[in-house]
């Protein structure tokens, strides 16, 4: 059952509210650090949109969160049912990821190294 409880933990848990936090402070460390505002605009852009898709990818997973917890709940679950749950939340993980991924693409396009270094402080 731990397993189970787990397993489930891991492959259904939402986002992080804190992403949003990050994200927010990386806008402010963007119009501080970039100096051409025309890049700077898209770089805000891009930031806000990258916000935006978190927002939604959280709301998903909250969503088959809530489906997993109704299914275990009623005790007449069905493994796949379960399984074709897990099977959604993995293709919105895959399909957030790389629309992640590519905004953070473009957003290095408007942005320098020098600059990216401040705003990605390691």
């Amino acid at each position: 059952m731990a397993v189970l409880i787990t397993y489930l933990f891991l492959t259904f848990s939402g986002g992080s509210p804190a992403f949003l936090d990050f994200i927010s402070d990386r806008i402010d460390d963007v119009k501080a650090v970039v100096v051409n505002n025309e890049q700077q605009k898209e770089a805000v852009s891009i930031l806000e949109l990258m916000g935006e898709h978190s927002k939604e990818h959280n709301k998903q997973t909250n969503e088959i969160n809530k489906k997993i917890s109704k299914l275990i709940e009623s005790r007449d679950a069905k493994l796949s049912e379960i399984i074709a749950i897990g099977d959604s939340n993995f293709e919105n993980i895959e399909s957030y990821s790389n629309e992640m991924l590519e905004l953070r693409f473009k957003l290095k396009e408007h942005v320098t190294r020098e600059e990216w270094a401040q705003i990605f402080i390691e």
